[in-house]
């Protein structure tokens, strides 16, 4: 089985709850953690979600203010891309 990995749009989609209220979840330590992937992404594990839910959504240590501020930061820079249709894994030709 392949783990799916959720971005936070992807996770707001999965919990069927909008973007204050993951975060908000986040915030309280109600969801599991996300992962980090290189400097720029974070990702949930579908399956570890679904796990997780099985157990009746079991309360996780909240993350430290700096892991926080991390995840804001991640999400905020990737829903831009989203937004503007930037996507910074694209390789674009130099000009000579």
């Amino acid at each position: 089985m392949t783990d799916m990995l959720l971005s936070f749009q992807e996770l707001c989609t999965f919990l069927k709850a909008d973007e204050a209220v993951v975060l908000s979840l986040i915030e309280s330590g109600d969801l599991p953690p996300p992962l980090n992937i290189g400097d720029r992404l974070i990702r949930w594990v579908e399956s570890d979600l679904a796990r997780w839910m099985q157990m009746g959504c079991p309360k996780f240590p909240p993350p430290t203010p700096e892991e926080l501020a991390l995840i804001r930061t991640k999400h905020l820079e990737e829903k831009r891309h989203t937004l503007t249709g930037k996507n910074r894994n694209t390789l674009t030709p130099s000009r000579p």
